[in-house]
Order: structure tokens, then sequence, then C-alpha cells
């Protein structure tokens, strides 16, 4: 089960909105410490604590005041992934519809990859594609290659083509002048799911909130080493 219901239509940014602060104050007050100060010494008392906090965090209460929210309890650690990925999603959407006028039409805000039988992207509009992440390093465990492989299904539509995360979770486009044409090429190690390498056009697109937007094309998989 999916942690919040594929979003659709013009409501997209309003919902995915009210998702990622229904579940961030829900997090936030679960990962709160259980009342213990800083003077306690007691090690049994601050073992239950610590313990707590990895605890499934019980959504039934908020899932009465949102009905994005599909399922009564969640790892923390998951429910912080997927604020993560639905911060960068959030602020894609500023972005598009600000500097070009893109509305998305369909939204995975927690990273589901089907709806209706059909392969989705995290955020799709009229001839368009995103693929998102929100962690700390897209380059770990070939989440890049990953990503730009999954684009390569939409290029082949003849969609454009988009890999928004947080700036400081990829180094080297931070040098990069905004739609100035850069090469991407990254591999996907056997471990991983490899091994491949995927090459890019990349250009940035905008940035906002922590978040940078690269549109990619000519997307190109070699398959081994």
């Amino acid at each position: 089960m999916t942690l919040v219901r594929t979003l659709h239509g013009d409501t997209i940014p309003d919902d995915l909105s009210r998702a990622y602060v229904a579940l961030a104050t829900t997090f936030l007050l679960h990962r709160g410490g259980g009342g213990v100060t800083s003077e306690s010494i007691d090690p049994c008392l601050l073992d239950s604590a610590v313990c707590a906090t990895e605890q499934h965090v019980d959504l039934r209460q908020i899932r009465e005041h949102c009905d994005l929210i599909t399922t009564d309890d969640e790892r923390p650690g998951e429910i912080f992934n997927n604020l993560g990925h639905m911060f960068v999603l959030l602020q894609s959407i500023v972005l598009f519809e600000e500097k070009y006028s893109l509305t998305p039409r369909i939204c995975a805000p927690t990273q589901q990859s089907e709806y209706e039988g059909r392969r989705i992207a995290d955020l799709e509009g009229e001839g368009w594609m995103l693929e998102a992440f929100g962690g700390a390093n897209i380059t770990n465990n070939g989440k890049l290659a990953k990503d730009l492989r999954t684009l390569l299904g939409g290029e082949s539509r003849g969609y454009r083509t988009f890999l928004a995360f947080r700036t400081s979770a990829w180094s080297t486009p931070q040098k990069w002048d905004e739609d100035a044409i850069q090469p991407i090429s990254h591999r996907c190690p056997p471990s991983h799911g490899g091994p491949f390498t995927t090459q890019a056009q990349g250009q940035v697109r905008g940035r906002l909130n922590g978040v940078t937007v690269l549109e990619v094309s000519e997307i190109n998989v070699l398959t081994g080493d």
C-alpha cells in the first residue's frame, strides 16, 4: 500500500501540499522524544524513548482530516523518505508553473509507479514527465542512472523529460549555468540492478528552495561494463 494516493487533475498542487503538511506535522510530533528532558540520566527510560522514535507512526487520526493518506501506520524512516520526495515535487510544480506554465496532470507523491494499469512517472503533464529524488545523494546505488533510464521511456514517446532533486544531493550541477547544455553519465553497478551506464544531456531549468530541476535529453543506456 502506498502512503499517499496518486493525485490527478487541477488540484494536484493543493492536494500535494495538504498531504505533505499532514504527514510532516504527524511525523514531527512522533519524533518529539516522548517527553524525555535533557536532564534524564536513566538508561532504561532513555532506551524506551529512543525505541519509541522508531515505532510505526500512527496515522489513523490524521487520516480523519486528510483523505489523501492511505494507510493507518508507517515506519518513521519511510515517512521521512517520502516527505523528502514530496517536497521536491512541490518545488518542481511551483517552478514549472512560474517559469514555463507547465501544469501537472498526474502525480505519484510517495514513489508509486503504477496507476490504472500503466507505469507513471513521479509527475506528468501534457507532453512532459519528471522523476524526483528527495534523498541525500542521487549518485548512490545507481539511482541517477536508473532515473535517467526511466525517463528514456518518455523521451522515446516524444515527451520533454525532467529530473528534480535536492541541490545538495548532487554537487556537479551546482556549477552549471542555467540552460547551458552539459553531459551526464552515470553507472549502475551489478549490486543494484546493473551493470549499465546511462548517458544524457542536461540543462538546469531552475532552482527553488534547495531543489534543482534539470531537463534531460538524448538519453542512452549502455548495458554491461
